[in-house]
């Protein structure tokens, strides 16, 4: 999951403006690459997962929890191989917004603990702090670790008012960030939050 800054200046280009590619969005979705493609990486092979968390856990399962329940397979899967998933994501889009309350439901739906790791990242050199990197090293094969709201972080914003001229600003420090999480978090990266980034949160 390692990125150049040259591919991370290229994808922010794409994504704001200014880039040279024109491809239709069945022509994105063929070139991602299938979860089956991951099944000879071995047990205990940590995979970050962008999830769709962004959901309000009602008193019961079955409430306000479509969003995790569309993740369940994926997580199944990932169990069933042993390996260590770390969940990240976000609620809501207010930076005091806490996962808490999902990672609680997450886990009645898998019927395992999933703690949230809340101090995850030091914003201010975009370094994950060594417990988080502790708190993924030390966990069993099988396990669902959840990281607290990305919101949380500026660098999770920083293209919602971007433009073409900032790409020389901005790629830099999503470089920084993408290649933190690879190499203390995991090398692997599953986007679970695709298809159900549309998904009814009730």
């Amino acid at each position: 999951m390692a990125v150049t800054l040259q591919s991370m200046t290229h994808w922010c280009r794409q994504l704001l403006g200014g880039g040279d590619e024109s491809l239709t969005l069945e022509q994105y979705l063929a070139a991602i690459p299938r979860l089956e493609n991951l099944a000879d990486l071995p047990s205990g092979t940590p995979i970050l997962i962008r999830g769709d968390v962004d959901a309000k856990p009602g008193a019961n399962v079955g409430e306000g929890d479509v969003r995790l329940r569309s993740m369940l397979a994926t997580l199944q899967y990932g169990c069933q191989k042993g390996w260590k998933m770390i969940i990240f994501g976000h609620i809501g889009r207010k930076p005091e917004g806490t996962l808490e309350k999902v990672a609680l439901r997450l886990g009645e739906l898998l019927r395992c603990p999933t703690p949230l790791i809340k101090d995850w990242l030091d914003e201010s050199t975009l370094s994950v702090t060594e417990s988080a990197a502790q708190a993924v090293s030390s966990a069993e094969p099988g396990s669902v670790i959840m990281l607290e709201n990305t919101r949380r972080f500026g660098v999770e914003r920083l293209l919602w008012k971007a433009s073409a001229e900032d790409v020389d600003r901005v790629a830099p420090q999503l470089e920084r960030f993408a290649n933190q999480l690879a190499e203390k978090i995991a090398k692997v990266y599953v986007n679970e939050a695709l298809a159900a980034g549309s998904m009814d949160s009730s």
